[in-house]
């Protein structure tokens, strides 16, 4: 089982993880695709002064990862140790990832607003 500490990765005084190039970054970095393939698990260590992890974040690092899954599998997978809301900021990451069918990153309710 592999830990993977989110608390390394964020910026000294920061209380959420956010930006997508970051969660780009932060995926190549820790070769998260190549972990979506193997036999491992890990837990994802989200510390207790993290207040958020913004969805632009979360599909950086795993919205692939959720593409190439499906929710049951992603779980299976990656275990999360984190508080609360960003437990729920994960739920709905997943959500996003697998309701967007448009092929536009940052999903399909962003292209919706914008050709409203």
């Amino acid at each position: 089982m592999k830990t993977l500490d989110l608390a390394l990765f964020h910026a000294p005084g920061s209380v959420v993880l956010t930006g997508r190039s970051k969660g780009f970054v932060l995926r190549g970095a820790l070769h998260i695709g190549d972990f979506d393939v193997s036999d491992d698990v890990a837990v994802v260590v989200v510390p207790e002064f993290m207040t958020a992890l913004h969805l632009d974040f979360f599909r950086g690092v795993f919205g692939q990862s959720v593409q190439s899954l499906g929710r049951e599998a992603f779980f299976g997978k990656y275990r999360f140790e984190c508080p609360p809301a960003v437990l729920a900021d994960i739920g709905r990451g997943i959500d996003d990832v697998l309701a967007d069918e448009s092929g536009v990153p940052g999903g399909a309710l962003q292209l919706t607003a914008c050709l409203a």
